[in-house]
């Protein structure tokens, strides 16, 4: 009987083992306060609690990164349009922002949403020439006003 037990309790360490948690690459939803610039990753909610309805904004994902890299001399330094999707009281609203490094040119670097501005302020990790940077990698710091 007692020489079952000890291969039944190996397969169940090991069985044990195997099992991996969702890979969340270190993002976790939180709350934030009002005029906080946080940074957002994707598909993890940042939830500002200001009155009676939370304003949620999410890193939906990041298109068109065409930053020139860090590494390189550039003719022009590129643009990134990180898309957020942004919800408050039952309503959601996909906004794709830009960020774009050239003063003087017309680019949207912020949304209006329920009495909110959601301005982009950055865009993460920065890429260097021969690297790709992956979706879940992606980080966006954006600054929520009234």
């Amino acid at each position: 009987m007692k020489t079952h037990q000890l291969p039944c309790l190996a397969l169940l360490i090991l069985g044990f083992g195997q099992c991996k948690k969702a890979d969340t690459n270190g993002c976790q939803p939180f709350n934030f306060s009002l005029n906080d610039t946080v940074e957002l990753c994707p598909n993890a909610d940042a939830t500002l609690h200001n009155g009676n309805t939370p304003l949620v904004v999410r890193l939906k994902s990041v298109i068109d990164d065409s930053r020139c890299p860090v590494d390189v001399d550039c003719v022009w330094a590129g643009l990134t349009h990180p898309i957020l999707v942004i919800s408050q009281e039952g309503l959601v609203e996909t906004d794709t922002l830009e960020l774009m490094d050239q003063p003087g040119n017309d680019f949207t670097d912020h949304v209006l949403v329920g009495g909110y501005k959601i301005k982009l302020i950055s865009v993460s990790p920065e890429p260097h020439s021969g690297q790709t940077i992956t979706a879940e990698d992606y980080r966006v710091k954006v600054q929520v006003t009234q």
